[in-house]
């Protein structure tokens, strides 16, 4: 639109499969018509949205255990042991009942030290 270039992402479905016969499963998601690539199309409509980003929640302890497993990080049975590290080294604190993992202060100060770090050494 103008200058501006847009792009757009969701769920096209070619074919509905199993679901033609399976009523109980839906597909979720943001619906797309089947555009191809490079299709140009006047929109109907632009609202200008006002707003703020919010950050995303902190993730639970389950979760933690879930990503470490699915990026390879440790074993069965020291994930427990890399979890209770950075709990007694004081990086996080483990808050409520779905056990969530809060960053402390020095926490999150490791992180922007690292990410310096990392930023100056990269070539």
């Amino acid at each position: 639109m103008g200058e501006e270039l847009f792009n757009a992402k969701g769920l096209v479905i070619l074919e509905k499969g199993y679901l033609d016969v399976y009523k109980y499963d839906k597909w979720t998601g943001s619906y797309l018509p089947d555009f191809k690539v490079g299709q140009k199309i006047n929109p109907n409509e632009v609202i200008m949205k006002t707003g703020t980003t919010t950050a995303p929640k902190f993730i639970s302890e389950s979760e933690l255990i879930g990503l470490m497993d699915k990026h390879g990080i440790g074993t069965d049975a020291s994930i427990s042991t890399h979890i209770n590290n950075i709990c007694e080294r004081n990086y996080v604190k483990v808050e409520g009942s779905n056990r969530t993992l809060v960053p402390t202060p020095i926490g999150i100060a490791l992180v922007h030290g690292y990410r310096m770090y990392i930023i100056i050494y990269s070539f």
